[in-house]
Protein backbone atom coordinates (compact mmCIF):
# COMPACT_ATOMS: atom_id res chain seq x y z
CA UNK A 1 0.00 0.00 0.00
CA UNK A 2 0.75 3.09 -1.18
CA UNK A 3 1.74 6.43 1.25
CA UNK A 4 -0.81 8.23 -1.33
CA UNK A 5 -3.33 5.53 -0.39
CA UNK A 6 -2.87 5.61 3.54
CA UNK A 7 -3.07 9.54 2.80
CA UNK A 8 -5.82 10.47 -0.02
CA UNK A 9 -6.39 14.35 1.11
CA UNK A 10 -3.16 15.37 0.90
CA UNK A 11 -2.81 14.59 -2.95
CA UNK A 12 -6.03 14.73 -3.79
CA UNK A 13 -6.32 16.57 -7.25
CA UNK A 14 -9.21 19.07 -7.67
CA UNK A 15 -9.23 21.71 -10.29
CA UNK A 16 -9.48 25.43 -8.86
CA UNK A 17 -13.20 25.49 -9.37
CA UNK A 18 -13.81 23.23 -7.74
CA UNK A 19 -11.48 23.96 -4.54
CA UNK A 20 -12.97 27.29 -4.46
CA UNK A 21 -16.82 25.96 -4.64
CA UNK A 22 -15.45 23.50 -1.53
CA UNK A 23 -14.22 26.52 0.27
CA UNK A 24 -17.56 28.48 -0.24
CA UNK A 25 -19.51 25.66 0.90
CA UNK A 26 -17.17 24.99 3.53
CA UNK A 27 -17.35 27.82 5.18
CA UNK A 28 -21.44 28.28 4.64
CA UNK A 29 -21.02 25.05 6.85
CA UNK A 30 -18.95 25.88 9.63
CA UNK A 31 -21.04 29.31 10.05
CA UNK A 32 -24.03 27.78 10.42
CA UNK A 33 -22.62 25.22 12.93
CA UNK A 34 -20.66 27.71 14.68
CA UNK A 35 -24.27 29.58 15.01
CA UNK A 36 -25.81 27.04 16.74
CA UNK A 37 -22.77 26.60 19.20
CA UNK A 38 -22.00 29.96 20.06
CA UNK A 39 -26.10 29.64 21.20
CA UNK A 40 -24.43 28.11 24.22
CA UNK A 41 -21.36 30.35 24.66
CA UNK A 42 -20.63 32.93 27.49
CA UNK A 43 -21.07 36.12 27.74
CA UNK A 44 -19.14 38.46 25.02
CA UNK A 45 -16.84 35.25 25.18
CA UNK A 46 -17.86 33.03 22.45
CA UNK A 47 -16.05 30.27 24.07
CA UNK A 48 -18.69 27.32 23.92
CA UNK A 49 -18.92 23.99 25.36
CA UNK A 50 -20.19 22.37 22.53
CA UNK A 51 -18.82 23.44 19.27
CA UNK A 52 -19.67 21.16 16.66
CA UNK A 53 -17.34 22.96 14.13
CA UNK A 54 -14.09 21.87 15.10
CA UNK A 55 -15.37 18.28 14.26
CA UNK A 56 -16.91 19.06 10.56
CA UNK A 57 -13.69 21.45 9.92
CA UNK A 58 -11.69 18.68 10.26
CA UNK A 59 -13.45 15.68 8.46
CA UNK A 60 -13.16 18.26 5.88
CA UNK A 61 -9.36 18.59 5.33
CA UNK A 62 -8.64 14.61 5.87
CA UNK A 63 -11.56 14.04 3.56
CA UNK A 64 -10.95 16.53 0.96
CA UNK A 65 -7.89 17.92 1.33
CA UNK A 66 -5.97 20.68 3.78
CA UNK A 67 -5.64 23.13 0.69
CA UNK A 68 -10.27 24.51 2.22
CA UNK A 69 -8.40 26.27 5.15
CA UNK A 70 -9.47 29.20 4.01
CA UNK A 71 -13.15 28.23 4.76
CA UNK A 72 -12.54 27.15 7.81
CA UNK A 73 -11.19 31.02 8.31
CA UNK A 74 -13.79 32.80 6.18
CA UNK A 75 -17.10 30.97 8.34
CA UNK A 76 -15.45 30.99 11.36
CA UNK A 77 -14.53 34.79 11.37
CA UNK A 78 -18.24 35.89 10.19
CA UNK A 79 -19.79 33.76 12.77
CA UNK A 80 -17.61 35.44 15.65
CA UNK A 81 -18.38 38.85 14.18
CA UNK A 82 -22.22 38.51 14.23
CA UNK A 83 -22.22 37.03 17.87
CA UNK A 84 -20.07 40.02 18.93
CA UNK A 85 -21.91 42.67 16.98
CA UNK A 86 -24.85 41.78 18.34
CA UNK A 87 -24.21 43.08 21.85
CA UNK A 88 -20.97 44.56 21.44
CA UNK A 89 -18.31 44.58 24.51
CA UNK A 90 -15.86 46.69 22.63
CA UNK A 91 -15.01 49.09 19.60
CA UNK A 92 -15.57 47.58 16.30
CA UNK A 93 -11.49 47.63 15.97
CA UNK A 94 -11.19 45.14 19.09
CA UNK A 95 -14.29 42.88 17.62
CA UNK A 96 -12.16 42.72 14.18
CA UNK A 97 -8.94 41.68 15.90
CA UNK A 98 -10.39 39.09 18.55
CA UNK A 99 -12.94 37.69 15.31
CA UNK A 100 -9.59 37.33 13.52
CA UNK A 101 -7.28 35.90 16.23
CA UNK A 102 -10.42 33.56 16.97
CA UNK A 103 -10.35 32.64 13.05
CA UNK A 104 -6.92 31.50 12.80
CA UNK A 105 -6.88 29.42 15.87
CA UNK A 106 -10.02 27.57 14.69
CA UNK A 107 -8.18 27.41 11.10
CA UNK A 108 -4.30 26.54 12.87
CA UNK A 109 -6.28 23.90 15.28
CA UNK A 110 -7.57 22.11 12.13
CA UNK A 111 -4.69 22.38 9.90
CA UNK A 112 -2.56 21.22 12.12
CA UNK A 113 -4.61 18.13 13.42
CA UNK A 114 -4.84 17.54 10.30
CA UNK A 115 -1.68 17.51 8.86
CA UNK A 116 -0.75 15.46 12.12
CA UNK A 117 -3.38 12.47 11.67
CA UNK A 118 -2.23 12.33 7.98
CA UNK A 119 1.86 12.56 9.00
CA UNK A 120 1.67 10.04 12.07
CA UNK A 121 -1.47 7.82 11.40
CA UNK A 122 -3.90 6.47 8.55
CA UNK A 123 -5.71 9.55 7.65
CA UNK A 124 -8.63 9.83 7.27
CA UNK A 125 -9.22 6.08 7.92
CA UNK A 126 -7.32 7.17 11.84
CA UNK A 127 -10.63 5.17 13.17
CA UNK A 128 -10.07 2.03 11.80
CA UNK A 129 -7.00 0.70 14.18
CA UNK A 130 -6.40 0.89 17.75
CA UNK A 131 -2.99 2.51 17.63
CA UNK A 132 -4.08 5.13 15.06
CA UNK A 133 -6.88 5.98 17.53
CA UNK A 134 -4.99 6.83 20.12
CA UNK A 135 -3.23 8.93 18.11
CA UNK A 136 -6.13 10.79 17.19
CA UNK A 137 -7.30 11.17 20.36
CA UNK A 138 -4.12 12.47 21.55
CA UNK A 139 -3.88 15.03 18.53
CA UNK A 140 -7.61 16.46 19.12
CA UNK A 141 -6.30 17.19 22.33
CA UNK A 142 -3.19 19.05 21.46
CA UNK A 143 -4.68 20.52 18.43
CA UNK A 144 -7.71 21.86 20.67
CA UNK A 145 -5.57 23.33 23.02
CA UNK A 146 -3.79 25.35 20.49
CA UNK A 147 -7.40 27.31 19.76
CA UNK A 148 -8.35 27.63 22.96
CA UNK A 149 -5.44 29.51 24.22
CA UNK A 150 -5.72 31.90 20.97
CA UNK A 151 -9.27 32.49 21.61
CA UNK A 152 -8.74 33.18 25.54
CA UNK A 153 -5.57 35.02 25.08
CA UNK A 154 -7.54 37.49 22.35
CA UNK A 155 -10.53 37.62 25.06
CA UNK A 156 -7.94 38.77 27.92
CA UNK A 157 -5.72 41.30 25.79
CA UNK A 158 -9.08 42.99 24.39
CA UNK A 159 -11.10 43.41 27.82
CA UNK A 160 -13.86 41.37 26.71
CA UNK A 161 -12.98 39.14 30.01
CA UNK A 162 -11.20 39.30 33.02
CA UNK A 163 -8.49 37.28 33.47
CA UNK A 164 -9.65 35.69 36.33
CA UNK A 165 -11.72 33.72 33.98
CA UNK A 166 -9.08 32.92 31.96
CA UNK A 167 -8.75 29.23 32.83
CA UNK A 168 -12.42 28.57 32.90
CA UNK A 169 -13.24 29.97 29.27
CA UNK A 170 -9.98 28.08 28.11
CA UNK A 171 -10.93 24.70 29.61
CA UNK A 172 -14.71 25.60 28.13
CA UNK A 173 -13.25 26.09 24.46
CA UNK A 174 -10.92 23.19 24.85
CA UNK A 175 -13.33 21.23 25.74
CA UNK A 176 -15.88 21.74 23.33
CA UNK A 177 -13.47 21.76 20.52
CA UNK A 178 -12.13 18.15 21.58
CA UNK A 179 -15.42 16.51 21.52
CA UNK A 180 -16.80 18.68 18.47
CA UNK A 181 -13.74 16.25 16.58
CA UNK A 182 -14.35 12.86 18.63
CA UNK A 183 -18.01 12.74 18.25
CA UNK A 184 -18.49 14.58 14.49
CA UNK A 185 -15.30 13.38 12.61
CA UNK A 186 -15.45 10.45 13.34
CA UNK A 187 -19.19 10.60 11.79
CA UNK A 188 -18.44 12.37 8.86
CA UNK A 189 -15.70 10.42 8.11
CA UNK A 190 -17.14 7.24 8.55
CA UNK A 191 -20.56 8.00 6.39
CA UNK A 192 -18.85 9.57 3.98
CA UNK A 193 -15.99 6.63 2.95
CA UNK A 194 -18.73 4.02 3.47
CA UNK A 195 -21.90 5.43 2.30
CA UNK A 196 -22.09 2.64 -0.25
CA UNK A 197 -21.06 -0.10 1.78
CA UNK A 198 -23.49 -2.46 2.84
CA UNK A 199 -24.38 -3.26 6.18
CA UNK A 200 -22.71 -5.65 8.53
CA UNK A 201 -26.03 -6.89 10.02
CA UNK A 202 -29.47 -7.28 8.84
CA UNK A 203 -31.47 -3.84 9.23
CA UNK A 204 -34.01 -5.42 11.76
CA UNK A 205 -31.01 -6.15 13.57
CA UNK A 206 -29.49 -2.56 13.31
CA UNK A 207 -32.90 -0.57 13.82
CA UNK A 208 -33.64 -2.68 17.11
CA UNK A 209 -29.47 -2.10 18.77
CA UNK A 210 -29.91 1.82 17.88
CA UNK A 211 -33.33 1.80 18.68
CA UNK A 212 -32.35 0.55 21.92
CA UNK A 213 -29.50 3.16 22.06
CA UNK A 214 -32.08 5.85 21.93
CA UNK A 215 -34.61 4.51 24.19
CA UNK A 216 -31.39 3.97 26.86
CA UNK A 217 -30.43 7.72 26.36
CA UNK A 218 -33.89 9.29 26.43
CA UNK A 219 -34.11 7.07 30.02
CA UNK A 220 -30.71 7.74 31.10
CA UNK A 221 -31.12 11.63 30.45
CA UNK A 222 -34.84 11.59 31.41
CA UNK A 223 -34.12 9.48 35.04
CA UNK A 224 -36.47 11.51 36.70
CA UNK A 225 -39.17 9.46 35.04
CA UNK A 226 -38.04 6.20 36.07
CA UNK A 227 -36.71 6.20 39.30
CA UNK A 228 -37.91 10.04 41.15
CA UNK A 229 -34.01 11.11 41.11
CA UNK A 230 -31.81 12.61 39.23
CA UNK A 231 -28.34 10.56 40.31
CA UNK A 232 -25.76 10.70 38.01
CA UNK A 233 -25.32 6.86 37.29
CA UNK A 234 -28.34 6.53 34.91
CA UNK A 235 -26.51 8.62 32.37
CA UNK A 236 -24.55 5.27 31.57
CA UNK A 237 -27.07 3.81 31.09
CA UNK A 238 -26.69 3.52 26.91
CA UNK A 239 -22.79 2.49 27.38
CA UNK A 240 -23.21 -1.27 27.46
CA UNK A 241 -25.64 -1.05 23.90
CA UNK A 242 -23.24 1.76 22.62
CA UNK A 243 -20.35 -1.17 23.41
CA UNK A 244 -22.86 -3.69 21.36
CA UNK A 245 -23.25 -1.27 18.57
CA UNK A 246 -19.63 -0.71 18.20
CA UNK A 247 -19.14 -4.73 17.90
CA UNK A 248 -21.83 -6.06 16.36
CA UNK A 249 -21.53 -3.20 13.65
CA UNK A 250 -18.89 -1.68 13.29
CA UNK A 251 -17.40 2.06 13.47
CA UNK A 252 -19.99 3.87 10.81
CA UNK A 253 -23.05 2.46 13.14
CA UNK A 254 -21.27 3.11 15.99
CA UNK A 255 -20.12 6.78 15.43
CA UNK A 256 -24.10 7.12 14.44
CA UNK A 257 -24.82 5.81 17.75
CA UNK A 258 -23.00 8.23 19.54
CA UNK A 259 -23.76 11.54 18.20
CA UNK A 260 -27.27 10.07 18.62
CA UNK A 261 -26.73 9.86 22.39
CA UNK A 262 -24.75 13.08 22.60
CA UNK A 263 -27.36 15.11 20.63
CA UNK A 264 -29.89 13.59 23.28
CA UNK A 265 -27.33 14.51 26.79
CA UNK A 266 -26.87 18.08 25.21
CA UNK A 267 -30.58 18.68 24.28
CA UNK A 268 -32.01 17.13 27.49
CA UNK A 269 -29.47 19.45 29.79
CA UNK A 270 -30.23 22.71 27.84
CA UNK A 271 -34.47 22.05 28.22
CA UNK A 272 -33.60 21.33 32.20
CA UNK A 273 -33.67 17.87 32.24
CA UNK A 274 -31.15 14.91 32.86
CA UNK A 275 -28.62 13.97 35.84
CA UNK A 276 -26.13 16.99 35.20
CA UNK A 277 -28.59 19.46 34.41
CA UNK A 278 -28.17 22.28 37.69
CA UNK A 279 -30.07 25.14 37.39
CA UNK A 280 -27.29 26.82 39.68
CA UNK A 281 -24.62 26.67 36.90
CA UNK A 282 -26.16 25.40 33.48
CA UNK A 283 -22.43 26.09 31.96
CA UNK A 284 -20.59 23.76 34.43
CA UNK A 285 -23.72 21.19 33.84
CA UNK A 286 -22.52 21.56 29.64
CA UNK A 287 -19.03 20.63 30.77
CA UNK A 288 -19.77 17.59 32.69
CA UNK A 289 -22.34 16.35 29.72
CA UNK A 290 -19.16 17.14 27.25
CA UNK A 291 -16.61 15.33 29.74
CA UNK A 292 -19.51 12.34 29.73
CA UNK A 293 -20.13 12.31 25.99
CA UNK A 294 -16.37 11.98 25.47
CA UNK A 295 -15.44 8.80 27.40
CA UNK A 296 -18.62 7.51 25.48
CA UNK A 297 -16.89 8.29 22.01
CA UNK A 298 -13.98 7.31 22.82
CA UNK A 299 -15.13 3.67 24.42
CA UNK A 300 -16.87 3.40 20.84
CA UNK A 301 -14.01 4.68 18.64
CA UNK A 302 -11.48 2.13 20.23
CA UNK A 303 -13.96 -0.50 20.11
CA UNK A 304 -15.00 -0.35 16.59
CA UNK A 305 -11.53 -0.48 15.73
CA UNK A 306 -10.85 -3.35 17.52
CA UNK A 307 -13.73 -4.89 15.16
CA UNK A 308 -12.53 -3.56 12.18
CA UNK A 309 -8.70 -5.02 13.37
CA UNK A 310 -10.87 -8.09 14.23
CA UNK A 311 -12.85 -9.01 11.01
CA UNK A 312 -9.74 -8.06 8.58
CA UNK A 313 -7.39 -10.55 10.90
CA UNK A 314 -10.38 -12.86 10.15
CA UNK A 315 -10.22 -12.21 6.27
CA UNK A 316 -6.56 -12.38 6.15
CA UNK A 317 -6.59 -15.58 8.00
CA UNK A 318 -8.83 -16.91 6.00
CA UNK A 319 -7.32 -16.42 2.82
CA UNK A 320 -3.99 -18.16 4.10
CA UNK A 321 -6.17 -21.01 4.80
CA UNK A 322 -7.59 -21.12 1.48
Amino acid sequence: MSDTDLNPAEDLPATHGTSLWRIVLLAALYFGAARIGLLLAFQHSNASPVWPPSGLALAALLLFGTRLWPGITLGALLANLIAFMGDPPGSVSQILAVSGAMAVGNTLEAVLAARLVLRLSRGDRACEQVSDVFVFVVVSFGACALAASSGATALGLAGFSTWDLFGRIWFTWWLGDTIGILVLTPFLVFWWRHRSDAPVASMPERSLLLLAVLISAGLGFNSWSVAGTTGVPLAYLPLPFLCWVAFRLGPRDGSLAVLLVAAIAIWQTVTGAGPFFTSDDVDLALLMVQLFVGVIAVTVIVLAAAHVESRRSAQQLLGMNE
